[in-house]
């Protein structure tokens, strides 16, 4: 795809980025990734997020659109300047967001409950935040805004 979009004389400025679609979930034709194989695409994502970032312009790190996949043990709360709350959104504080999504992956993993789960209840579980616990039922949830979601 790529060397066709060059021999077209396609041209991207420094924030442009390419993104592409996985037939995980949904009609498209062709084998779908399991829900065992999305868990385990979170982990290699997460386990390469530092190699992947060098391959992309440095100002495509961390925007508001593709949020870094790093895991942390410790997540340091982020409160809003004006009112003093605490942010839970994960375009403002991320860190959690990844924490809970990682938790429960594992936790369904564990639980052996992945095989009888539909791909909504999966999304939802591990997506779901407080104030939004059905997160893939919205069109365009903060939770989607990783470089991998």
């Amino acid at each position: 795809i790529l060397s066709l979009l060059r021999h077209l004389g396609v041209q991207a400025g420094p924030s442009s980025g390419l993104h592409m679609h996985v037939n995980a979930v949904g009609n498209a034709p062709g084998d779908k990734l399991s829900l065992r194989g999305v868990v385990h695409i979170w982990a290699a994502w997460a386990k390469y997020q530092l190699v992947i970032d060098e391959m992309l312009s440095p100002n495509r790190l961390g925007n508001r659109w593709t949020r870094r996949l790093l895991v942390s043990d410790k997540c340091s709360p982020i409160y809003d300047e004006d009112s003093g709350k605490e942010l839970t959104d994960c375009n403002d504080s991320p860190c959690p967001c990844i924490q809970s999504a990682f938790r429960e992956m594992h936790a369904i993993l564990k639980g052996g409950d992945l095989e009888d789960m539909s791909e909504m209840a999966f999304c939802n579980r591990v997506l779901a935040r407080p104030g939004s616990t059905t997160p893939c039922n919205d069109r365009y949830p903060h939770q989607r805004y990783f470089g991998l979601n």
